[in-house]
């Protein structure tokens, strides 16, 4: 206590940042001193993360996340921004932290009674089935949040892993990584760019993760590389370039066929696709994801049906907020849900027999 007022310090997923706000004004006005978080390093603070190094950056969230403690240490209770029942591990280890130091501990939606949100029912679904796509873009991500810096290596792997992925089922890549790796020499920039493209894509075809474009992707890859290079050169890191632009400005510099940094056989879809292997959030608005939020299944009213790419950007980018799952989380979960070789549960034609969330799909209601 503070005189009369009673000090709360709030915890919570930066995502949730309007959930903090209503918050922390509805606890003062009820009497409070409230404590609350002092920037919002996933809801449009990670600018203060630019220029920064891994050692500058790694010591600064352990500041952060030490002061937080400390923020603790001055409150008689935490107050828990858990919007839909999310709690992370970095608040976890807080509310732990709360209840050793004999700290009150309350709720926004008290667990257990939060009804469970749809992607979430998904996720149980595919965990049931054992099915799971590329979690390594999302370890990815994880990496970057916690700062760390992405080699021209790193890039180089995570653009063929992305023109990899184009008309074929990743099911068959996948047990071929290693492989595929040996392949291209642990993506050394040098051997790439002397090597046959001929030969890259007979091995590829031999391995058979070849696609009908593979042999105009590998012509493409040493161009490909030399924007890398250019990249590296005129910023210092290709990593410089990236942190230093928004993902929709990285999508439009190396998927418009107008720009300098163009990556050939690389459209919209394949563009994210390899930027979130080297750890930019973000969903790849293909054709299943823009099915499944069309206006006849899981999309609002009156989304067109397939949903537009800025209507999938638009509902991720809500879905995110709402959940505090990462948008690349949202999109794999979307994926194998409706993919050829994982869930095939909403395609083409839906097999609404299976589905676990039908109750909540318009597709029912036009039947």
């Amino acid at each position: 206590m503070v005189g009369n007022y009673k000090v709360i310090t709030l915890c919570g997923s930066t995502r949730f940042k309007d959930a903090f706000m209503e918050a922390q004004k509805r606890l003062t006005l009820e009497g409070n001193i409230v404590i609350s978080v002092g920037l919002f390093g996933h809801s449009g603070d990670k600018e203060v993360w630019d220029g920064m190094d891994e050692g500058t950056l790694s010591s600064t969230k352990e500041m952060l996340d030490d002061m937080h403690k400390r923020k603790i240490d001055m409150a008689d209770s935490i107050y828990v921004i858990n919007v839909d029942g999310y709690i992370g591990e970095s608040t976890k280890s807080e509310i732990a932290y709360a209840i050793k130091h004999g700290k009150e501990v309350r709720y926004l939606v008290e667990p257990g009674t939060e009804p469970k949100h749809y992607l979430f029912i998904i996720r149980d679904y595919l965990k049931q089935q054992h099915i799971e796509y590329n979690a390594d873009a999302i370890f990815c991500i994880e990496e970057r949040n916690k700062g760390k810096l992405f080699a021209k290596r790193d890039h180089i792997k995570a653009m063929i892993y992305a023109l990899l992925t184009n008309q074929t089922v990743w099911s068959r890549i996948q047990p071929l990584l290693p492989s595929i790796d040996r392949i291209f020499h642990d993506y050394d920039a040098e051997y790439l760019k002397a090597e046959d493209p001929d030969n890259l894509a007979e091995e590829l075809f031999y391995l058979k993760c070849g696609n009908m474009s593979t042999r105009k992707q590998m012509n493409a890859l040493k161009g490909n590389i030399e924007v890398f290079e250019r990249l590296e050169h005129e910023y210092g890191a290709i990593d410089k370039y990236i942190i230093s632009h928004s993902p929709k400005e990285l999508v439009a510099a190396f998927s418009d066929a107008d720009s300098e940094y163009k990556l050939g056989m690389m459209g919209e879809a394949l563009v994210w696709e390899y930027l979130r292997n080297i750890g930019i959030d973000g969903v790849k608005p293909d054709t299943h994801i823009r099915r499944f939020l069309s206006g006849n299944r899981m999309g609002k009213p009156l989304v067109s049906s397939p949903a537009t790419v800025e209507d999938v950007y638009r509902q991720v980018d809500k879905l995110s907020k709402k959940t505090g799952l990462l948008k690349a989380e949202i999109d794999n979960l979307i994926w194998s849900f409706c993919a050829e070789g994982y869930g095939e549960i909403c395609t083409a034609r839906p097999h609404c027999d299976r589905c676990p969330i039908r109750s909540k799909c318009a597709y029912i209601e036009l039947r």
